[in-house]
């Protein structure tokens, strides 16, 4: 081999076992020579693939199956695959990209900056368009799931007079059969257990109140406008919506840390998600847009909903030991918009 023969040093590995030798691989124009200790291997220039260069890690030179040479001579490396001596793609553009840390930072950003934008807006977007895209049928067996669910958490059986149950119900249908035709919807009543003065909605248009609410509502108007704030629930269809939003951000998870059993449990999760139920702002806003919709068509005033929201609050602080200026501090990270917001808001249209 003459003497301008380009000198590599690195380690050698053969591929059969996972010890790696000391070595140094000479390359000229014709060919190549690897002496690893006692080991002194002949290499035609063919037989030599080099693997592109990210930053300054080891660099990788594949031996036709005869193992791989690891170097870190990078500039001699990158001579040889310029001028075509060794195989090999010259990406120099990566590493220029690498090195410099004002491009690492503004890469950072634009990834930190574009996961942010895909769950602020792609993943609600893609979550509203699938969920107004399937039937009614395919939420049954969720729906089924959720309120086995739900029935756990909740104190049982309702016990309030049959005859009060159904005079409810009846009045809920017939708005609902008047201003959301078509919606198979269904109203329950169940004690409140833990879940104390509540209403829920679920995927399949079922709306829940516990009786601990009836008691709460000094008219029925009250229990008429949360029903059309669970109605527009389920128009809109937030619980399918949050289900498919927690999906896609699972099986993403999943696919991004290799955890591919978490993906598998996406489905049997979902009635944990509704028994749990946390609106997004914007679905509450929208729930309440449409509840004053509804509420206008019916002749019902508006203060209805704000006497029933604000009670409502009050109970569930008083509950928890804590007054509803203790949360409100904290609304700019909540998930649901303070009440005296969505009253105001309420009152103000």
């Amino acid at each position: 081999m003459r003497q301008s023969a380009a000198r590599l040093t690195g380690t050698y590995a053969d591929g059969q076992s996972s010890q790696s030798l000391p070595a140094v691989l000479l390359v000229d124009a014709s060919s190549a020579r690897l002496d690893a200790g006692d080991r002194e291997v002949i290499f035609a220039l063919e037989d030599l693939a080099a693997e592109s260069r990210i930053g300054n890690t080891p660099r990788v030179i594949r031996l036709n199956g005869s193992g791989r040479f690891v170097t870190k001579d990078h500039d001699q490396l990158d001579q040889l695959v310029t001028s075509g001596i060794v195989q090999g793609e010259n990406k120099g553009w990566i590493h220029r990209l690498e090195s410099h840390w004002h491009t690492v930072l503004m890469s950072i950003c634009v990834l930190v900056v574009g996961t942010t934008a895909a769950f602020i807006w792609g993943i609600p977007a893609v979550a509203k368009a699938a969920a107004m895209a399937l039937p009614h049928e395919t939420t049954a067996a969720v729906a089924k799931l959720s309120m086995d669910t739900i029935e756990q958490i909740l104190g049982g059986e309702s016990e309030l007079d049959t005859e009060r149950q159904d005079e409810l119900r009846a009045r809920f249908m017939a708005s609902a059969t008047t201003y959301a035709p078509g919606l198979p919807v269904r109203v329950e009543f169940r004690d409140g257990g833990i879940l104390g003065a509540n209403a829920l909605a679920l995927p399949d248009g079922t709306i829940v109140f516990t009786d601990e609410l009836v008691e709460l509502a000094e008219d029925d108007n009250e229990l008429a406008a949360v029903f059309a704030h669970e109605l527009g629930h389920v128009v809109y269809r937030h619980s399918l919506r949050q289900i498919i939003q927690g999906s896609i951000i699972s099986i993403a998870a999943s696919v991004y840390f290799g955890d591919v059993t978490a993906g598998a449990s996406v489905l049997a999760a979902a009635p944990v998600w509704l028994a749990d139920m946390a609106y997004s702002r914007d679905m509450e806003l929208e729930a309440d847009d449409y509840a004053y919709d509804f509420m206008s068509a019916e002749g019902l005033a508006p203060h209805h909903f704000s006497d029933i929201l604000q009670r409502l609050t009050t109970a569930h602080y008083e509950e928890a030991g804590a007054t509803e200026e203790d949360g409100e501090g904290k609304d700019y990270f909540s998930s649901h918009p303070a009440t005296s917001e969505r009253v105001a808001r309420f009152e103000a249209r």
